[in-house]
């Protein structure tokens, strides 16, 4: 059985199906939201290779993955770092290389001499348009992972330039992955303690990151801004909307309310939308006035009137709170 030990918040493109949980802030390991129905480009090129066509040195890390060793030697860190950078035959799954892929990403981001490097590879991959988007995807996803780690990163400001660019863009499947990848960066920022004023890590977030240890380049108000608008723009692809209200919800921010209630009382709005414009009001809403939009809602589609009852129950319980 392959390890998980270092698949790092990632979810593969078949398992999006629990976008209500996400949406509602239960469910805290879901960190993308890529439209699973769009087509992929004929024969694309593939980053990684099935298990049987790694390099031995590859398949020795791997065992001492499985057997919870994450230190490789420096021929190791070459040779994990070359796989990457391989393209798969035409015949290889793509399922499968993308399981490698973000198992070999994860391996390189356990070692520190490696991440600097790891860094221009991610960037290359997340560039090219002849890789399988959902490499593509993982690529992005893992910018967090090296902008936190290393704080003197070379590739930080070309990472976050990458991010902007596709969220200023908003309208591709790669969107949405870009605008959670870019909260992570400022939940990073945020200092968070525990009850005796210990620094606690965030939950969800991957081990060996410590919170408000790095700076985002990208300024707050510009990504807030992006988010507002790819929220609302009913021509955007439903699952980057989900994210875009997904991150707004995320970072507190009330300004996401009024467009949060136009589209949880529009029934023409796609359900997942919809469900991720409640978890907004159900997390930010006002107790009273947006008790009362939430009871309104009819009890079809059966989706969204799950998503309003427990929205109206954090309200409740937001206003007994003192």
């Amino acid at each position: 059985m392959m390890s998980t030990y270092l698949k790092i918040d990632i979810l593969p493109v078949g398992r999006r199906v629990l976008f209500l949980a996400t949406c509602l802030g239960l469910l805290a390991g879901c960190k993308r939201a890529h439209n699973s129905s769009a087509t992929p480009a004929a024969e694309p090129a593939a980053f990684g290779t099935p298990e049987k066509d790694l390099p031995e040195t590859c398949e020795g890390i791997l065992e001492k993955l499985q057997s919870g060793s994450p230190e490789i030697p420096p021929q190791g860190v070459e040779e994990a770092l070359a796989y990457l950078q391989k393209p798969a035959p035409a015949a290889s799954g793509e399922e499968s290389s993308a399981e490698y892929f973000n198992l070999v990403i994860g391996l390189l981001l356990a070692q520190p001499a490696a991440v600097e490097r790891l860094s221009g590879t991610l960037l290359a991959v997340a560039d090219d348009p002849a890789v399988s988007p959902i490499l593509q995807d993982y690529a992005l996803q893992h910018f967090f992972h090296a902008w936190a780690r290393d704080p003197n990163l070379q590739g930080k400001s070309e990472m976050e330039s990458r991010l902007k660019r596709e969220i200023d863009d908003g309208k591709g499947p790669l969107c949405g992955t870009a605008l959670l990848t870019a909260c992570r960066m400022f939940e990073a920022e945020m200092p968070i303690t525990g009850p005796r004023g210990q620094r606690v890590r965030p939950l969800g977030s991957s081990p060996g990151i410590v919170p408000a240890s790095r700076t985002v380049a990208y300024r707050r108000d510009d990504f807030i801004h992006s988010a507002l608008r790819i929220s609302s723009d009913r021509s955007g692809l439903p699952a980057v909307r989900t994210s875009a209200f997904n991150v707004l919800l995320r970072l507190g921010v009330r300004t996401s309310l009024a467009p949060a209630r136009s589209v949880a009382s529009d029934i023409s709005e796609p359900e997942l939308v919809r469900c991720a414009a409640v978890a907004v009001l159900g997390s930010l809403g006002e107790p009273a006035g947006d008790r009362k939009l939430l009871e309104s809602i009819p009890l079809e589609p059966a989706l969204v009137r799950t998503a309003a009852e427990l929205a109206l129950s954090r309200l409740a319980d937001s206003s007994s709170r003192p």
